[in-house]
Order: structure tokens, then C-alpha cells, then sequence
């Protein structure tokens, strides 16, 4: 299960599921599509409050190298994972 925040909750006012790790996901440029573990979320910035465990992140844009990453999250715990997207052929993106 996800709930998802759009970025304004970031202030910490975010709705944390008890049990839950509360995961922030920012993405350089903005407007890339956002998956994890197989669930479009189709935004650039977001905090999500996820079941603990290992999960699957993509993170793609035309244009750019799309980017797979595993990571893993505890009960109880705040990450935050910060992408720069590389352009197809360049070097990192800048908004």
C-alpha cells in the first residue's frame, strides 16, 4: 500500500502511516514519470508513506536515461532519494 503527498507536505505536516517508512522522491528536471514498484505516480516530487521492505523505483523522461533503482525502508524511518536526470548521449540535467 501507498499514500501519497504531493510536495507541499514535505513541512512535515505528511500523514505517516504508523508502521510505515515515509520515502521524499525528488527528481531533476521536473516531469518525469515516476514508478514504484509498478505504480505509475506520474510526478517529479513526492512523499510517500510505504510499507517497510524492499522496493523497486523507476524514474524515466523522454530524452533522458531512465533509472532503475532498488532500495530498502524500515518501519519508522524518513528517506529521501534525489535523482539528476542524464540526458540520452549527455551529462546531468539542470532544471
Amino acid at each position: 500500500m501507498l499514500l501519497l503527498f504531493p510536495r507541499a507536505e514535505e513541512n512535515g505536516n505528511s500523514q505517516e502511516k504508523p508502521g510505515y517508512g515515509l520515502l521524499w522522491i525528488e527528481v531533476s528536471p521536473s516531469g518525469a514519470s515516476i514508478s514504484l514498484d509498478d505504480v505509475l505516480l506520474d510526478q517529479s516530487v513526492w512523499l510517500i508513506s510505504t510499507a517497510p521492505g524492499e522496493h523497486d523505483l523507476s524514474i524515466s523522461k523522454n530524452g533522458f536515461q531512465t533509472i532503475s533503482e532498488p532500495f530498502e525502508i524500515k518501519a519508522g524511518q524518513n528517506l529521501k532519494l534525489k535523482f539528476d536526470l542524464v540526458p540520452i548521449g549527455g551529462i546531468s540535467a539542470q532544471d
